[in-house]
């Protein structure tokens, strides 16, 4: 037999060397895509806080906007002055309108290293009517005493004048009813007067209400105790239901909002409201029982760590540094009569006394300091001076990142601000011009 010798045969493949050689370029490629997905994901994170940053900073000017022009707004004629039932009794020793300059606030661990965070910023105080969201519809037509009286002569008898008098107004839904209490005030809107409301009963969509016994005119005087108005109210006539005399409040709090933390606070911005108090704004943020159920308080938003009022008669000049045209820009005091108003003294450069020698109106060239013997009319300056009103609202993203910080060779924690300004004359100053 033939002598066959068999060979092993050699299948083709990768050696050693070049296996390492290939993990080597296949380790490189991979770190350097780690870290293109790495700063493509900071990116992503960065840009969508920012955004929200940007987003808080809006909201939070839309509702200063819109409770800047309710500002003095007030509903029921002359309700500050004495004499009718929804007359509020008021005292510049707790202003109508002012701004509480430089107040400074401890927010623990707020800062991105976990210290304590100074935060100082104004407050806003405004006194204005609050008309309830809705528009009631009134009923049953309520007569006048002075058709009471034209009857009465018109038959030969005398005028019958009812003791108590109670009506009906439609709301329009359910629910809305309930939002009428004691304590506030209908206004009739095809005269303009005003009434307490003593008591309330619902059923469905109408409200019945039980007025005070003292109407308040549209002028602002007392008509009486009759219960009637001397005009009276047709059916249908429309109705405001107003809460009288309502002060609102923004400023920077210390909110601890972190369930793993209780100790950890967030800057926040927070709008309050109570009843006037003529003796001073009462906050209950800290704790205890609001001496009256109207108290509110609203988160409006977190991480705000700026917020600087200033007033204007001319915020068009471009010929003036900002000190000059924007009363309390660049003041480091806490005083609002000499530090933004100029009342009380002599009117330092810049603020609103000083421009109001240069544009002020026919009457009304200076505000009065705001203590407790100003006169009621001298505490509603704003209702007769168009002051400009420009707010500057500071928002930082919620969470430090050290993308925030490329300044330095090792970047650490930051928070990324965001800063916009509104400005406007709100809706009720200058009403007399």
């Amino acid at each position: 037999m033939p002598n066959h010798r068999v060979f092993p045969s050699r299948k083709a493949g990768f050696s050693l060397v070049e296996l390492l050689v290939a993990m080597v370029f296949t380790a490189i490629l991979m770190a350097g895509m780690a870290k293109v997905f790495q700063s493509s994901l900071g990116t992503f994170y960065t840009a969508g806080e920012k955004l929200s940053s940007s987003r808080r900073n809006r909201l939070s000017l839309d509702l200063l906007y819109d409770d800047l022009n309710t500002a003095g707004m007030m509903l029921l004629p002359t309700d500050i002055a004495a004499g009718g039932p929804q007359s509020v009794s008021v005292s510049g020793a707790n202003p109508l309108f002012a701004v509480n300059p430089n107040v400074p606030v401890t927010i623990k661990k707020g800062n991105a290293d976990g210290s304590d965070l100074i935060v100082t910023s104004d407050q806003l105080l405004m006194y204005s009517d609050q008309a309830l969201p809705f528009e009631g519809s009134l009923q049953t037509a309520i007569p006048g005493t002075n058709s009471l009286v034209a009857n009465a002569v018109a038959g030969g008898t005398s005028a019958s004048v009812p003791s108590s008098v109670t009506f009906n107004v439609d709301c329009g839904a359910n629910g809305q009813p309930s939002q009428v209490v004691p304590g506030m005030a209908v206004v009739f809107k095809d005269s303009l007067s005003g009434r307490g409301i003593a008591g309330v009963s619902v059923a469905g969509t109408v409200v019945t209400i039980t007025p005070s016994s003292v109407i308040q005119s549209a002028g602002g005087g007392v008509t009486g105790n009759t219960l009637l108005d001397p005009y009276g109210h047709l059916l249908g006539a429309k109705v405001l239901f107003v809460q009288v005399g309502q002060q609102v409040r923004y400023s920077i709090q210390p909110q601890f909002l972190d369930p793993n933390d209780a100790n950890h606070g967030i800057p926040c911005l927070v709008r309050e409201q109570e009843n006037y108090n003529s003796a001073g704004f009462i906050s209950y943020l800290a704790g205890g029982a609001p001496a009256t159920a109207n108290y509110s308080a609203t988160i409006v938003a977190e991480n705000v760590t700026g917020l600087k009022f200033y007033l204007s008669m001319n915020p068009g000049d471009t010929t003036q540094t900002p000190d000059k045209i924007w009363a309390g820009y660049g003041y480091a005091g806490t005083d609002f009569n000499a530090g933004i108003l100029g009342a009380g003294g002599t009117a330092g450069a810049g603020t609103l006394n000083s421009q109001l020698t240069t544009y002020g109106v026919t009457g009304y060239t200076s505000i009065a300091a705001q203590n407790a013997t100003t006169t009621a009319k001298d505490l509603v300056w704003f209702r007769n001076i168009p002051a400009a009103v420009r707010v500057d609202l500071t928002t930082r993203t919620a969470t430090a990142r050290t993308e925030f910080n490329q300044t330095t060779s090792t970047p650490t924690l930051t928070y990324n601000t965001h800063q916009e300004t509104l400005v406007l004359v709100p809706r009720h100053f200058g009403l007399s011009l």
